[in-house]
């Protein structure tokens, strides 16, 4: 399923953040409420990816935008844990992101600071540093949406870009910058049902209408469409068959994150050499592991051997 060139899994973050993972014993809107525990680390969807294929075993090449005092401990944060990192530095501080999980009755609140827009240079400055990863890397990882204001095409750019370095790409994202990157074939499409609904405007109430629509996706140019549900049982589709996916139950702590380490699963399932429905099944146990931790990205490798038998596979001619 991979190409001829053997390299590794180029990781692209646009919207970094420094994250803050705040316990309280209980959260009172427009009261005075006091942390339990503040956790910082590293954050945003591409990076929660890089560290989730950390903890595989696997070793991933970071790249996208930093700035400011933020930026540097993000990346300290990234270093520290092994992971290799060739940011392009920004005059603008990285976002910091906090969620709030509450232990009276387990809600999770995110408070989520916009990704501030590069500049022209800075643009610039990405796609050259992208062109150069491109050629020791075999497969691209885009997650997120873009900063407000980015360039539409943006994700179109750097798939077509992978494309046709020989490089496979799989991109978690939604609306406009999902669909018009879909013409340059991603191996693979990952969005949630929510993000399904918002970017084709079709009902995906039933089985059948999560199916439908996402079979349009498919004819514009994916090669797979993954459809997560949380909970819930999650679709893999190609032009001929779909996938039933259900989950293992967890006791889940924080569930911010969690469809990061799906995508995690699947690049390394993918790099071992497996099949797509099989990566698609070491991806949702990924998932299931990482719901269970505190901080977003963090991830229990023995966890994930233990609940992968318990991933239930079902597969629907269509």
């Amino acid at each position: 399923m991979m190409g001829e060139k053997v390299g590794g899994i180029l990781c692209v973050g646009l919207t970094p953040c420094l994250q803050r993972t705040m316990r309280l014993k209980g959260l009172e809107v427009g009261q005075v409420n006091r942390a339990a525990s503040v956790t910082v680390s590293s954050g945003g969807k591409p990076i929660n990816v890089a560290r989730a294929l950390r903890a595989l075993g696997e070793s991933p090449l970071v790249t996208g935008f930093a700035g400011g005092d933020t930026g540097s401990a993000m990346v300290a944060f990234l270093r520290d844990l092994g992971l290799e990192t060739d940011m392009v530095w920004t005059g603008q501080a990285t976002r910091i992101c906090t969620t709030l999980i509450d232990e009276a009755t387990g809600s999770v609140t995110e408070l989520v600071e916009e990704a501030p827009l590069p500049t022209p240079d800075e643009w610039a400055a990405l796609d050259e540093r992208i062109s150069l990863l491109l050629s020791e890397s075999d497969m691209m990882v885009l997650a997120g949406a873009p900063p407000p204001g980015s360039p539409s095409d943006i994700y179109a750019r750097l798939a077509r870009e992978a494309r046709e370095s020989g490089s496979e790409v799989l991109i978690d994202s939604r609306g406009e910058a999902l669909m018009r990157a879909l013409p340059s074939a991603p191996l693979l499409a990952k969005m949630n049902d929510q993000e399904l609904a918002e970017t084709c405007r079709g009902s995906i109430d039933t089985t059948e209408g999560l199916r439908k629509e996402g079979r349009e996706l498919i004819e514009i140019g994916a090669h797979w469409l993954l459809v997560t549900r949380g909970k819930m049982d999650a679709w893999l589709l190609n032009d001929t068959a779909a996938w039933r996916f259900t989950p293992p139950a967890v006791e889940v702590l924080n569930a911010v994150g969690s469809g990061d380490a799906t995508m995690a699963g699947i690049a390394a399932g993918l790099r071992r050499g497996r099949p797509m429905p099989d990566a698609i099944r070491l991806g949702i146990a990924c998932g299931s592991a990482a719901a269970t931790t505190l901080t977003p990205g963090d991830l229990d490798a023995e966890l994930v051997v233990e609940v992968i038998p318990e991933v239930r596979v079902s597969r629907v001619l269509v």
